[in-house]
């Protein structure tokens, strides 16, 4: 493997300040151990001039830059990066400089000792709110109770995988993507690396709350069922509770004879189960919407162009 292609593949969107800096340290860390690279971009439907830096880096460095027709979202960038990487193994570097490159070299020595993916996960989250990471903690118990497969709390995209993954990967026929969840449900030998995220170079995170609401949704309802064996048990529940409100009731109004007051109860038990009722609609619509976008099959994203540097055309 000594004369292997390495690709990175990184997803932008509007890092135009950003990407010079990393493409050098990506360029500077691999040449200092002879590794042979290719950087693939892929603009995720930037309106700064993203598309423009990664043009001119062409002249320095070996960048493919693949620019998608508009913002389809990091999953899918990474997916088209995926698809127009060439190495015998693929790196996933985010575009804002907080995953440390000088991990490289280590993450290719795993891989040369045959480890298939290599997985960096993030040892302590800093400068995050306690409901976030309770909320992340919850998550990830959910998401795993009952699985098959473990996905490691704290792992993200920043990871190393070998051709055997990635052809994996594309081959899925799935619409939606959850990669977290597909890396750990693709299996082949893995090797954990903890790390702590460098200093954002420029710019403000791409994810809002409602981003990351709506990918944890896709990440339960591609890889759980857990939400809707949850109502089946919740009916039940109140099912069993009915039943024995109803038994109290015989026995205080025949043997005890109290009169039972009738509309107090009538009340607030159609008001729980009417609120329970609507719950519950709302995991099956999420789970009917993922059937319905999955029947379309549309393509994850468009491309609208590829280019690569002048000396590979």
């Amino acid at each position: 493997m000594n004369n292997s292609l390495l690709s990175c593949v990184i997803p932008a969107r509007n890092e135009a300040r950003a990407l010079p800096a990393v493409i050098e340290q990506v360029a500077r860390t691999l040449n200092g151990i002879g590794q042979r690279f290719e950087i693939v971009i892929v603009d995720d439907g930037s309106s700064d001039d993203t598309v423009a830096v990664i043009k001119a880096l062409q002249s320095r460095q070996p960048v493919v830059l693949v620019e998608l027709s508009r913002n389809f979202g990091k999953e899918a960038a990474l997916m088209a990066g995926l698809a127009h990487a060439r190495g015998d193994a693929i790196v996933m570097l985010d575009a804002d400089g907080q995953h440390p490159v000088a991990m490289l070299p280590d993450m290719l020595q795993h891989w040369r000792q045959g480890a298939e993916q290599v997985v960096a996960v993030q040892s302590e989250r800093v400068n995050t709110t306690l409901s976030y990471k309770l909320s992340v903690q919850l998550f990830y118990k959910l998401i795993n109770r009952g699985a098959r497969f473990e996905l490691p709390a704290h792992a993200g995209d920043f990871r190393l995988i070998d051709r055997k993954v990635v052809d994996t990967l594309l081959a899925l026929p799935e619409r939606t993507r959850f990669m977290k969840g597909l890396y750990a449900w693709a299996g082949f030998r893995t090797v954990l690396l903890p790390y702590q995220p460098d200093p954002r170079i420029a710019g403000h995170s791409q994810f809002t709350s409602s981003s990351l609401r709506r990918l944890a949704l896709d990440g339960l309802t591609s890889f759980s069922d857990l939400p809707l064996r949850a109502m089946s048990w919740i009916g039940f529940g109140f099912a069993s509770f009915a039943v024995a409100m109803a038994a109290w009731f015989v026995i205080e109004y025949y043997v005890i004879g109290v009169d039972v007051p009738g509309w107090t109860t009538v009340v607030v038990l159609v008001s729980l189960l009417s609120g329970i009722q609507l719950v519950c609609l709302g995991i099956l619509g999420a789970y009917v919407s993922r059937i319905f976008q999955e029947s379309k099959q549309r393509p994850l994203y468009v491309v609208r162009e590829v280019a690569r540097p002048v000396d590979e055309l």
